[in-house]
């Protein structure tokens, strides 16, 4: 859906008042309009297709993701942890925040309200995709928060899905580009994701590690033989 026909339909849908508060100049009455949207989408549960218009909606108002008022902000990530109370919400709806989710894992204001979000998300969309997502984002991001939290999210979908629950060898190459940086708790953080799919993979996963510099291989060969 492009961002016009998201416009006039969440512009349809969507009662006025909340549409003119995303228009307003104020950014407490946009605040409200997060809000009211929330209460709104919670009462009429509408379909997929006008769930995703009020996603691109947003994020349009939100001058496509790079508003930089926290409180904003921060209702961009509570306006998707109403959604992941929806029943039916699609993955074009979640794929349209996800490089600001990436992003902002990187900002310890927001990180640990993300990231529940996002393993709620998981249950709803699929935790491979939700997996996929990050991969996408965080594998050309470059602040090392990003890397390190992406590396955390990855872990947490692992452990609480399974290896299933990831696309195997996108998330050991992710892990590997982790695990050669020059931050300590970008590369502590690749070593625990490491750990945690050889909990569920086993002696599996060596196969994908034949590249990996042997200084970094020995350090995360420490990690694994903790394990077994």
């Amino acid at each position: 859906m492009s961002k016009e026909a998201a416009i006039d339909k969440a512009t349809e849908y969507f009662s006025g008042g909340i549409i003119a508060k995303f228009e307003a100049a104020k950014w407490q009455e946009k605040k409200e309009a997060f809000e009211e949207l929330c209460a709104e989408l919670t009462e009429k549960q509408p379909p997929p297709d006008v769930i995703e218009a009020s996603a691109k909606f947003v994020k349009a108002k939100m001058k496509d993701w790079k508003e930089s008022n926290i409180n904003l902000q921060k209702g961009i990530v509570a306006l998707y942890a109403c959604y992941a109370t929806l029943d039916h919400v699609g993955k074009r709806t979640v794929a349209t925040a996800m490089s600001f989710f990436v992003d902002k894992l990187g900002d310890v204001k927001l990180v640990n309200l993300i990231k529940p979000v996002l393993m709620d998300l998981a249950e709803l969309v699929t935790p491979k995709f939700i997996s996929n997502q990050i991969i996408k984002y965080a594998a050309t991001a470059k602040g090392p928060k990003i890397l390190q939290e992406s590396c955390v999210v990855l872990t947490n979908i692992c452990d609480e899905f399974g290896s299933s629950g990831v696309p195997l060898k996108e998330t050991i190459d992710y892990g590997k580009l982790a695990a050669a940086h020059t931050t300590p708790t970008v590369r502590q953080a690749a070593n625990a994701l490491f750990v945690e799919l050889y909990k569920h993979v086993g002696d599996g996963i060596r196969s994908f590690m034949t590249d990996i510099k042997d200084s970094t291989l020995k350090l995360i060969d420490a990690e694994l033989d903790k394990t077994t």
